[in-house]
Formats: structure tokens, sequence, C-alpha cells
């Protein structure tokens, strides 16, 4: 049966990964979550970040500088087996930007219990210029959101050939179809694993291992909120937090780019707010481990995302696209 097999998620301990995690669980599978510190998670830490992601939030200002949190978007089924659907994920250590971490954990793992489903998770986001951003900044990326994942990749593979099984579902994004202003790296990076997965698909076909991406448009996670505490070294806070948020803009004031990317700031964080919950998200990877001959490439989020721009940009020439895109975050 499904329910008996197996999923191993890195990044399980926020975000998309938490979601999984407990959906799955929630599901009947068997869970591993993967993140950098295992022994410092508490419960009612995850419980809470899980609860803040997957809550319907609405502007209570004019100036949509404040929200309020209206309603729970998951089942009641879930939200009253919380406590024991954490209790049954299986959190262990691997930091996936370190060779040696990532090789101890996957054999660990391994010599228990070679997953069923890799859902290749982890991930962070960038905000910056293409000219100003520093170049050790960007190497931090690529070594979780490309080399990090690359690395789980190639330690597990091994193991599923072994079993002659296997499924694999790297995280990228809606944003690795075009390059986003001030977020050109992000989706650099994001688009660069799309590419590792259309080559996966045609290299591990006859070892009967299939693998998809998902690509989600924008989800209301904290990993903003994250983003800017690792950029800036901003104050802990929520990306609900709107004002903080807002004010917490990457950029320095003295930046020639600021005016232009403030205001795609501004709009960034505020659209995150009514985005789509984790949870979509997480329905969408239980059906894909139910399908017996799953698709390349997986788009989730709102219409507009994953549908409009889309085929916007596969209709018209790529200047006309990109016009159309900086329009649409109040750029002319």
């Amino acid at each position: 049966m499904d329910t008996q097999k197996t999923i191993l998620i890195t990044g399980a301990s926020s975000g998309l990964g938490l979601s999984h995690a407990i959906y799955l669980a929630f599901k009947g599978y068997n869970v591993i979550g993967t993140c950098r510190k295992a022994e410092n998670l508490v419960p009612a830490e995850l419980k809470e970040r899980y609860l803040r992601d997957h809550m319907k939030y609405e502007f209570s200002n004019v100036e949509k500088t404040e929200v309020k949190a209206k309603k729970l978007l998951i089942p009641e089924a879930i939200v009253n087996q919380l406590d024991v659907l954490l209790e049954k994920i299986r959190f262990i250590n691997m930091d996936i930007t370190l060779d040696d971490a990532v090789d101890n954990a996957i054999n660990k793992i391994c010599s228990d219990v070679v997953p069923d489903v890799l859902l290749n998770n982890a991930g962070h986001s960038h905000w910056g210029t293409v000219e100003e951003t520093d170049i050790n900044d960007l190497k931090d990326l690529f070594e979780v959101n490309f080399f990090g994942q690359l690395r789980v990749l190639k330690a597990i593979i091994p193991y599923m050939r072994g079993k002659k099984s296997g499924l694999i579902i790297n995280t990228t994004s809606m944003a690795s179809i075009v390059g986003l202003p001030f977020g050109s790296f992000y989706s650099a990076s994001k688009s660069g694993m799309e590419r590792i997965t259309e080559a996966l698909f045609i290299e591990l076909k006859e070892f009967n291992i299939r693998v998809c991406t998902i690509m989600p448009g924008d989800i209301n996670t904290a990993i903003n909120a994250n983003m800017v505490g690792r950029q800036n070294g901003a104050e802990n806070f929520s990306s609900t937090d709107i004002n903080p948020m807002l004010n917490a803009h990457p950029l320095q004031k003295n930046s020639l780019y600021f005016a232009s990317s403030k205001k795609i700031w501004d709009s960034f964080i505020r659209n995150h707010i009514s985005a789509p919950t984790p949870n979509i998200v997480s329905k969408k990877v239980e059906k894909i481990i139910k399908t017996k001959d799953p698709r390349i490439h997986y788009r989730i989020g709102t219409m507009e995302q994953t549908k409009f721009f889309p085929f916007i940009k596969s209709l018209v020439p790529d200047k006309i696209f990109l016009k159309i895109l900086a329009k649409a975050f109040g750029i002319n």
C-alpha cells in the first residue's frame, strides 16, 4: 500500500517541508524529516509555525501595513492530531551544505530503510541586484538551493538504484521560468535544478527511478522573513508582521536601485500575505506519489502565476514579456 511508503523530506522543520511532513504523516506514510539541528527542535514551535503558515490573513487597514488572522485553512482532523503527527515524524540532522553530513545522514537512514520517495525540498531565498550582491552571498545561496539538493541526490541515488525503484521530487519554483528582478540569483539556482531534473529523468529511467519537480509560485510561508534575517540581521519576526517586513527591505538606501527595488519589494511582501498556504503543495505531492507515471514539472499556485504568465511568455517576444512583468511589479 502507498501509505506504507517511507518518505524522506529535506528542510522539514519549517515552511513547505514541515507542511509535507505533517500532511503525509496524517495520510499514514512513514516520514523522515531532515534539518540542520534536529536536537534543538521544539514541538510547540513546530506546531506554531505550521498553524501560522496555514492561516488565512486579511489586511486590517487601508494602507495595507497590518494584517489579522481570519481562519485556519487545514482540516480540523489535522489540527486535532498535530501533537501526535509531530511525534510520528522522525527528525534527523543533515546540513545539506556539507558533503560528509549528507553522506553520513543518508547512509544512516538507508541502513535502516531505503526511502521510497525523496522530497528534495530544503532551500533559501535571496533579494539583491546583480551588480551589488557579494559573490560570497551567492555561493551560500547556491550551496543550499543547487549544490545542497545535488548532494542529496548523489547520496541517495545509489540506494534507490540498488532497490530498482524510487521517486525523486525536486522542489524548484515558478521563479525558475524567468529572471525575476532583484530575485535573479534565486531564479538561477532553481532553474539549474530544473535542468538537472530533466537530465535525471532520462539517466535514471532504466533503473525504474522516477524524477520530477514541483514548482510552487508564491506560498505563504516564513521564507521571506528568514531571508531578511540572514541578509541584514533584522530582528526575528514573522512574515505576517507586514510593517516590519516592508521596512526590512534588504537593499541599502544609498543603492542606485533602491527606488525600483522598494516598489517590487512592497508588492512582493503584500502579495505574499494573500498567497495560497503550503497545504496545497503538500496535497499535490501526495497525488504525485500515487501517480504511476508522473509528469516532469508540476506548477502549483495561483492561476496568474502558473497559467497566465507562462502562457504569455510562450506567446510574445521576450522584450514584450519582460515589459509586462515589469509593469505587473509597478515598474514602467
